[in-house]
């Protein structure tokens, strides 16, 4: 992978919230073994945590993994091998889109407070089973006068409380999400006569269209996205696209939809008029899971 490839930032970030995860493990189990308090909800909040610590660790493990695959065809795109020609060909014409152009993919709002209230839905219907299981519990307080039964009128106040700082967590977790998204994940793409230019995963690559060696679509077996690169000698520029409009999808382009797909298929024609390159289809051919 070369040093100024995009993709590295994307395992640094991946590695981040990884190591964020872990920290939050490290300390509810430090603090459960040093007040003695196992119970709700540390141990649930730990195996959930430690859920998706699995999860991510999984996902980047098999993220190397499509990336090894790829490099192995990489090489042999690299030495013109034709098996891995993509079919169709664009149709090389330099004057398919008018220059200079930039095409951008922005955060799809709609996506991020779908994802963001069905994971609020989650947290409301767990919170009213625990409240529920709490107030049918006869919870008993022991305190130095003796021992107190606790009224579901006591409990409200602190599940309240409660309720009220996971709002406010949530809040806060959109306005994050859309901050770290917008700085991070936005993606723009500037095609002119001189070659190409994108910011990815909060990076900016160019690369001169007689510097390029390499034109191909990348990554595991898709059809929500395209990646695409365009490959040089000592560096990469890497973008993405959607293959077709869905909800289901962080990014939209700021065109509608069928203007935007039809520059970026110009976008390819004239890459491959410029760089006199063949598009090659550097993907895995069936669904791998590890």
């Amino acid at each position: 992978m070369r040093k100024d490839d995009p993709i590295r930032r994307q395992y640094a970030i991946l590695a981040f919230c990884l190591g964020l995860l872990l920290l939050l493990i490290i300390i509810l189990t430090i603090q459960s073994a040093l007040t003695g308090k196992g119970g709700f909800p540390t141990p649930f909040a730990i195996g959930f945590l430690l859920f998706y610590l699995l999860g991510g660790i999984y996902s980047v493990n098999a993220l190397r993994r499509v990336h090894k695959r790829t490099e192995e065809r990489r090489q042999r795109a690299l030495a013109g091998d034709p098996s891995l020609l993509a079919n169709p060909q664009p149709i090389p014409d330099e004057q398919a889109l008018s220059l200079p152009t930039t095409l951008t993919l922005r955060l799809n709002m709609k996506f991020l407070f779908a994802i963001m209230g069905f994971m609020f839905l989650i947290v409301i219907i767990t919170f009213l089973a625990v409240f529920f299981i709490l107030l049918n519990s006869h919870l008993v307080l022991r305190n130095g006068t003796g021992r107190h039964m606790i009224s579901s009128q006591e409990l409200l106040i602190p599940l309240g409380i409660a309720l009220v700082i996971l709002i406010v967590f949530f809040l806060l977790l959109i306005f994050f999400y859309k901050f770290l998204f917008e700085r991070v994940f936005k993606q723009e793409i500037t095609i002119d006569e001189q070659g190409l230019t994108t910011k990815y995963y909060g990076r900016t690559t160019s690369l001169r269209w007689r510097e390029a060696r390499c034109f191909d679509i990348w990554g595991g077996k898709t059809q929500r996205m395209f990646p695409m690169e365009l490959l040089g000698e000592n560096n990469v520029v890497r973008w993405q696209f959607p293959n077709r409009y869905r909800f289901f999808y962080p990014f939209t382009p700021t065109l509608p939809y069928e203007a935007y797909r039809k520059k970026v298929d110009a976008m390819q024609q004239v890459i491959m008029a410029k760089t006199g390159l063949p598009l090659y289809d550097l993907r895995d051919k069936k669904m791998i899971w590890w």
